[in-house]
């Protein structure tokens, strides 16, 4: 059986909201070309979609949709974060939830729901 394919926008939707449920505060990297002459973001490549602040961590979260792959920058990105101690997530909610699980155990009950990549608060 095949899943559908959820957007990366969806899929960043349901990360931020999971990330707000936990009490991180985030910020998404990039804004749109104000020209409008391009639909890609005036940022460096290889910089990540979202920078989340909470409980004393910085989470760097590069959001893919289901079956996306890192590009060359991002690659490259992933390797300082790594080599600088700093988390860095690639993919959707699961895998920022996996991370979440890892370093907050026991996961309060509040947050125990995840929401479903495609589905916001």
């Amino acid at each position: 059986m095949t899943l559908p394919r959820v957007s990366e926008k969806a899929t960043q939707a349901a990360v931020v909201a999971l990330l707000h449920k936990v009490g991180f505060r985030v910020w998404t990297i990039g804004t749109t070309r104000p020209s409008g002459d391009h639909r890609g973001t005036c940022q460096s490549p290889g910089l990540p979609d979202l920078l989340a602040f909470g409980r004393g961590r910085l989470l760097v979260v590069e959001v893919k949709a289901r079956g996306g792959v890192l590009r060359p920058e991002q690659v490259a990105f992933r390797a300082e974060c790594q080599a600088a101690g700093v988390a860095h997530v690639v993919g959707g909610v699961e895998d920022v939830w996996a991370w979440l699980s890892r370093m907050w155990t026991p996961v309060p009950a509040a947050v125990l729901t995840v929401p479903e990549e495609g589905e916001a608060d």
